[in-house]
């Protein structure tokens, strides 16, 4: 079956963006730009619109808590990272997109963050079920209070562990005095390293009982080359979808191929929309 998806080369304009968005006046210019679309966008979810658009321009080191108009709630740090994560959790929705689930899904997501897409899988997928597992000790909390001022405790999983080799894992982590959090095993390598405890995809699976999983979303800036390409057989045929981001470390092409043609050959068909790749089974899995 031929690839629905196309390896890219790396992106020459990235890094520059990235150093672009570092200075303030490219940040007050933008904010200048955006500030009412951003303004609408947020009063369209929250009752507390203000808040969310404040969070992403302004930081502070106070948390706030996001109220949507039909009852969920989102604590985040006023931060703009907590902010633009949200707005691509519930606005962009790129890990829902192209993938279709059942009523009451299962579903795994590593690299959870704050908890901001398991909310979204409760709440907006109906899932009977999450694992979730977030490594950065400092998001975790976060995660966890907001699984608790929701009351889905019942539902969700959460475990603060990386996924990758079995035992433990270096990471790297940049924040700041807002508590703006960016952790990988890639990047940061100027950050002071920590040691995480980190367990393999198959064993957290078979460790919490997951016999099959309805949607498998995976974001953790440059771990999922190791997590998705030597995943067992086993767990991808248990697996209706798969999303992912995929990140443009340092030799990332011929890892990101692996994947692609790993997931082809176990029976899924591929989609890009920029960094994110949706892997959708030709035919359902058995119940």
């Amino acid at each position: 079956m031929p690839k629905t998806v196309v390896v890219p080369s790396p992106s020459p304009l990235a890094g520059v963006k990235r150093a672009l968005y570092r200075s303030p006046a490219v940040r007050y210019l933008y904010a200048r730009a955006r500030s009412p679309l951003d303004r609408r966008e947020g009063d369209r979810l929250f009752t507390n619109g203000r808040d969310y658009v404040r969070a992403l321009y302004r930081k502070d080191e106070d948390p706030t808590v996001l109220h949507t108009r039909d009852g969920l709630d989102i604590a985040i740090r006023q931060n703009r990272w907590d902010a633009e994560i949200v707005r691509e959790i519930f606005f962009r929705r790129p890990y829902t997109r192209r993938t279709s689930v059942g009523a009451s899904p299962v579903v795994v997501d590593i690299g959870g963050y704050i908890g901001d897409f398991t909310l979204y899988a409760v709440r907006y997928l109906g899932a009977a079920r999450v694992v979730v597992c977030e490594p950065t000790l400092e998001n975790f909390d976060v995660l966890r209070r907001n699984v608790t001022l929701n009351g889905y405790e019942d539902r969700v999983t959460a475990l603060n562990v990386a996924v990758g080799a079995p035992g433990e894992l270096t990471l790297f982590v940049q924040t700041d005095a807002a508590g703006e959090i960016h952790a990988s095993s890639q990047w940061y390598r100027d950050q002071p390293p920590r040691t995480v405890p980190s367990v393999p995809l198959a064993e957290l699976l078979d460790t919490h009982g997951v016999e099959r999983i309805d949607l498998l979303k995976v974001d953790c800036e440059g771990g999922e080359y190791a997590i998705l390409a030597d995943a067992p057989d086993d767990v991808l045929e248990r697996t209706e979808n798969v999303v992912f981001e995929y990140h443009e470390v340092d030799g990332f092409q011929p890892m990101l191929t692996k994947i692609v043609d790993r997931l082809t050959a176990a029976g899924f068909t591929l989609h890009r929309d920029g960094h994110i790749i949706s892997a959708t089974r030709d035919e359902p899995i058995a119940a």
